[in-house]
């Protein structure tokens, strides 16, 4: 746990925000990359998209996490913006970023299914260094591992140190490695779709319904090792496994849609 990365001239740089600096990196990069063979998002439009949805994603993200710990912004007001500290709910951010997104498609005449499946990828790769963030300031962490003393405790089990907040709550107990699970689980959601990139660019809007129906089970089965405070949702679940299910849905619906329509010809072919 490694929550200031390091000093300059008496300034703390915060590894939560440095890693958030290394996903939008990765993830303009991953569009610059797959706009060499997609030419009409070519030019300079990777960044303009970054910036069409990093703001809203930031703004949505921020806003969601104060409202579900209002108890504590309404006494520390000058927390609300602190971003690098922490504390960005990934679901506020998601739809706040798509709002933005369906604006950019409207006013750039972009298929919208198309150019959703242009940002999926590199959402995924964003998402996981923001994980990482989580990992070495130390938020998000997981619940208490079953068997303590059993040998996956021992290699993966993640013991914070005793004068932090998670330490003093678990003292010398192995917590699973929730981070990392959702790390590995967006890296290889990454890798796939930009492997079968070339099939997926047929059929506008798959890329984001198997988005849709990988991450959401993801999600909705990591908050089962979570040991932070969750918000309540429906049906004893947290509110994060109830979006969870909302979007798997909405991704079943999307890929019946999908494959439901004729298959267009390649724009760049």
């Amino acid at each position: 746990m490694h929550p200031i990365l390091f000093t300059i001239f008496g300034k703390a740089i915060y590894t939560y925000g440095f890693m958030a600096m290394l996903g939008l990196l990765a993830a303009v990069g991953t569009w610059y990359w797959l706009a060499r063979r997609e030419t009409q998002y070519g030019g300079d439009f990777p960044t303009t998209f970054a910036i069409w949805l990093m703001l809203p994603g930031i703004v949505g993200a921020r806003a969601a996490y104060v409202i579900a710990n209002w108890s504590y912004f309404s006494t520390h007001a000058s927390e609300i913006i602190r971003t690098d500290h922490g504390g960005l709910i990934f679901y506020g951010g998601f739809i706040a970023a798509f709002l933005a997104l369906v604006i950019c498609a409207k006013v750039r005449r972009f298929s919208l299914l198309a150019l959703c499946d242009f940002a999926v990828p590199a959402l995924a790769i964003g998402h996981a260094f923001g994980r990482l963030g989580c990992l070495m300031f130390g938020c998000c962490h997981g619940s208490p591992i079953t068997c303590a003393d059993g040998l996956y405790a021992r290699l993966f089990g993640l013991v914070y140190p005793l004068e932090t907040p998670m330490g003093h709550q678990f003292p010398d107990i192995p917590l699973h490695p929730v981070q990392v699970y959702e790390t590995a689980g967006l890296l290889l959601l990454w890798a796939g779709l930009l492997l079968f990139r070339r099939r997926l660019v047929r059929h506008p809007g798959l890329s984001s319904a198997l988005y849709l129906l990988c991450y959401a089970p993801l999600r909705f089965g990591l908050e089962f090792l979570r040991g932070d405070t969750r918000q309540p949702g429906l049906c004893g679940l947290n509110v994060a496994q109830t979006v969870s299910i909302g979007l798997f849905m909405a991704g079943v619906a999307l890929l019946f849609f999908v494959l439901a329509r004729p298959t267009p010809e390649r724009a760049d072919s």
